[in-house]
């Protein structure tokens, strides 16, 4: 959470709106709130207890590398106006008042990157608690836009939902960090950090939408060393809505998604991986002549975490859940980064299209069945994996290579030849007249065992060397530069 009021007192009136901290704003302690009806809210040290506010959980975090770096609070900690802080929800008390001076003006608070290079979560990634510090709404582009220097995430900022579950057990929450940039939101993946598990239904019910509430708290991860800046440029005034503003702490319909005026011009689809357990990842891809394939600062955002079954978008080294890209060609290639645990089955759909023509094709491209699913169907692809990362298994293509002529494929086949020399241990690939683009090999149960997307067709006419497999029979599938996948079985003894 966030509060939007400091301790009443008189202080003089000055220009609100500098580039220093304005004074007349001041601390607020969590001993101030009030219930709905105006009585002040009553604490206790247990873990919980109904119509109370648990001391037990109150807790903020600043400059954050691990989960040990969450400082305690008590009802008298002074919280600089913009701190973020968390409460558990006291049952029957729900509803809760601040009373005090309403904030007002810029507000700094002082970053660090006290987790150096690289944005390894528990190990390097740095993060900061804030909540937004205003009696009113506030944008969370133009926050972006702020704070451009200290971000990371490519902007992102992250709100935890708890969307059921009223456990105090680490490993038995049911909830998540939904995402937000100034391109789109996504939903929240089930949270696993610390000794978490995967616990009953783990997809995230709201979507962030641009306008922050009163109150609402969000993560952010910071890269270098300045001040984070709210100020009344991002202040707006909007109610509380699905489709404009909403609040990220009790469970609600899920929201419909706002467009505003600078999206219009981006194509958009949602892509959801789900799981047959209730798992969901959700990514946003947009497309447009005012973004790259590159990074994109706030139209390109992190995931929050990486999990053991999960599909993102790869961006360099880097794990993307909103990316923008482009615009879109027939040639153009999107890869996704898929894990799992071997454990379930998934399907791989796309809820959402926005701003596309009727007749644009977009395909799911299984790289290792050669499988062309149409995303324009409401059909969703359903498949199963080993357990393993597979990072060149999926693709989004904008054409069917199928669909070729099949004279111009049926040649291709016909004069290429793929074979493998046991007594050299090497595969041979001879008359391909297509540029290659990947060669793979699989085992009869699907694992991928060798991947290379560095050869040149005269390397395989003059035969590569694949060695330390076991004896049995492989799949070779080549895939060339325009798509087109070419498999083989071969028998190592």
């Amino acid at each position: 959470m966030g509060a939007p009021v400091g301790t009443l007192s008189s202080t003089s009136l000055i220009d609100n709106n500098t580039s220093t901290n304005n004074p007349n704003n001041t601390p607020f302690n969590i001993g101030m709130l009030k219930d709905a009806s105006g009585n002040q809210v009553q604490f206790t040290n247990a873990y919980h207890e109904d119509g109370k506010i648990s001391t037990y959980w109150l807790y903020k975090y600043q400059n954050g590398v691990s989960y040990y770096h969450w400082s305690g609070l008590n009802t008298n900690t002074a919280l600089q106006s913009g701190l973020g802080y968390t409460q558990k929800g006291g049952g029957t008390l729900s509803e809760y008042i601040f009373e005090g001076k309403p904030n007002n003006g810029t507000i700094l608070l002082s970053a660090t990157d006290t987790g150096g290079d690289g944005s390894v979560g528990g190990v390097s990634k740095t993060q900061y608690l804030v909540g937004n510090p205003y009696p009113s709404a506030i944008d969370t582009h133009q926050f972006i836009e702020d704070n451009e220097t200290l971000l990371g995430g490519g902007g992102a900022i992250y709100l935890w939902e708890q969307w059921a579950g009223d456990s105090h057990v680490l490993n038995a929450y049911e909830g998540g960090y939904a995402t937000r940039n100034k391109f789109a939101g996504t939903r929240a993946y089930q949270f696993i950090g610390l000794n978490g598990g995967q616990t009953a239904d783990q997809s995230g019910t709201k979507t962030p939408q641009r306008y922050l509430p009163v109150g609402q708290g969000f993560m952010v991860e910071v890269v270098g060393t300045g001040n984070l800046q709210f100020n009344n440029g991002q202040r707006k005034f909007q109610k509380e809505d699905p489709s404009q503003s909403i609040f990220f702490k009790t469970t609600n319909e899920n929201a419909t998604v706002e467009t505003t005026s600078e999206e219009e011009l981006i194509q958009k689809i949602r892509l959801e991986l789900v799981a047959n357990n209730g798992l969901g990842r959700e990514l946003v891809l947009g497309f447009s002549d005012a973004t790259t394939d590159g990074f994109d600062y706030g139209y390109d955002a992190k995931v929050f975490e990486v999990f053991t079954n999960d599909l993102t978008l790869p961006l360099g080294t880097e794990q993307m859940v909103i990316q923008a890209y482009g615009s879109i060609t027939p040639e153009k290639v999107v890869d996704l980064n898929f894990k799992s645990d071997g454990n379930l089955t998934y399907t791989i759909a796309v809820s959402e299209f926005e701003n596309f023509p009727a007749d644009q094709e977009m395909y799911l491209l299984d790289n290792l069945t050669g499988t062309y699913h149409d995303l324009t169907s409401a059909t969703p692809y359903s498949f199963t994996s080993t357990a393993g990362t597979f990072n060149d298994r999926f693709d989004i293509v904008f054409k069917n290579a199928e669909a070729l002529s099949n004279e111009d494929f049926e040649l291709e086949t016909q004069n290429t030849s793929i074979f493998y020399q046991n007594t050299q241990a090497l595969l041979f690939v001879k008359g391909l007249e297509s540029k290659v683009k990947t060669v793979q090999l699989y085992n009869t149960l699907g694992q991928e065992v060798y991947n290379n997307k560095s050869l040149t067709n005269q390397q395989l006419e003059s035969g590569i060397s694949i060695s330390n497999l076991s004896t049995g029979m492989y799949i070779v599938s080549i895939t060339t530069t325009n798509n087109q996948s070419i498999d083989k079985k071969i028998i190592i003894e």
